[in-house]
């Protein structure tokens, strides 16, 4: 039976995970965690503790902000009980080992797909480092054999176990920018313009902003395998829910209960297949691929009730009175009787050269990255 580690976000959900014997409790502080999870003043009011407490000092720092955010981490700190600190930045995890005496828990979520570059953090940190969390990303045989590594050299290992898989990260305010409006909290759903794909949650907080997979990853199918590797934790984070699913049958390996409640759709990732080729053709979208031969050019703006307007690539041009075909992204294909064509001026034309701006009246479902197509015979 494996170890587990859990967010929590309130004394509620901290008292749960003590009593049900979770092995740790990660605690994401405002500005120092990409989290933000929320007040842990609690912490400081423990006489004795059997559940570890870990930081999660995870935010990207730019240059501007590190001696405030470690100002913040030390006020922090001194308030709480912890094991250990949680850290990926390289600044942050150098001014760990050499500012201070706390374990380190070495997150490597983010990047280091071979041994070799992990091996070299191990090296240089020594009796430092607490464990090492391995990266979503690497698939089963790499994720068994660095843990086995790892073992070899007294160092834990850690994976997501279930939760939300981050694919993008930036420190600055995406959301508030593209809104115009500027929020301390931002929650959204993102689409793709290069594809069907939709539902990205998209999170924006004082650290920056953050993309999600669409689905959650979960590897309790997987559970039997992973016991009998030399994996040490495994990390629950139920930080997009409404609820905290820390169950005893969830720690005790007996999923059925927790697969009836938890609400949110799951993948297992690359855990059984390194699938980064295979995805690439998922990701390209098929509808709004070039087709040469009748390729006309493509959609950049459209405004409703007004016009569409689209530059024109083909090399000889288009004329009035030649039918359309506009393929958008999604796949919808609208047939064009183009008996108006206009120049970006709004004067109407009989002829627009290749590489120049064409406006024709506006058509419903036609939007950005549009495809347009001679419709030839």
């Amino acid at each position: 039976m494996k170890k587990f580690c859990a967010y929590i976000s309130n004394q509620k959900e901290f008292e749960k995970a003590a009593e049900l014997g979770v092995e740790e409790v990660i605690v994401a502080p405002n500005l120092i965690s990409r989290y933000g999870l929320g007040n842990f003043d609690f912490l400081s009011e423990l006489t004795q503790n059997a559940v570890k407490i870990s930081l999660d000092f995870n935010s990207l720092v730019l240059q501007k902000d590190f001696s405030k955010l470690i100002e913040i981490f030390n006020k922090t700190t001194r308030k709480m009980p912890l094991s250990s600190v949680r850290a990926q930045d390289p600044g942050i995890i150098e001014y760990l080992y050499s500012q201070t005496n706390f374990p380190i828990v070495l997150n490597l979520e983010t990047g280091h797909h071979n041994w070799q570059s992990i091996e070299s953090w191990v090296d240089y940190l020594g009796d430092r480092i607490e464990k090492v969390v391995l990266s979503p990303e690497l698939p089963k045989e790499k994720l068994f054999l660095y843990a086995k590594k790892l073992q070899e050299k007294g160092v834990r290992s850690e994976i997501l176990f279930i939760g939300p898989l981050l694919l993008f990260y930036s420190p600055r305010e995406l959301v508030s920018a593209a809104f115009g409006e500027k929020r301390p909290y931002w929650v959204i759903d993102g689409k793709s313009e290069e594809s069907p794909h939709k539902g990205f949650r998209i999170v924006e907080n004082e650290t920056g902003t953050y993309m999600y997979h669409l689905k959650n990853l979960c590897l309790v199918e997987r559970y039997r395998e992973i016991v009998q590797s030399s994996i040490s934790e495994l990390r629950v984070d139920f930080t997009d829910c409404s609820e905290f699913f820390i169950t005893k049958d969830l720690l005790d390996g007996d999923f059925e209960s927790f697969f009836q409640n938890y609400p949110k759709e799951t993948t297992r990732g690359y855990f059984d297949v390194n699938k980064t080729q295979v995805l690439f053709p998922k990701l390209i979208n098929q509808n709004v691929l070039r087709v040469d031969e009748k390729f006309v050019g493509e959609v950049v703006s459209v405004k409703k009730g007004a016009f569409v307007a689209f530059k024109v690539e083909s090399l000889k041009g288009l004329s009035r009175n030649q039918n359309l075909l506009i393929r958008n992204p999604e796949g919808k294909e609208i047939p064009v009787s183009m008996t108006t064509l206009s120049s970006v001026t709004g004067n109407e034309v009989e002829h627009i050269e290749h590489g120049q701006l064409a406006l024709i009246p506006y058509l419903k479902k036609v939007t950005p990255k549009s495809g347009v197509y001679y419709q030839l015979p």
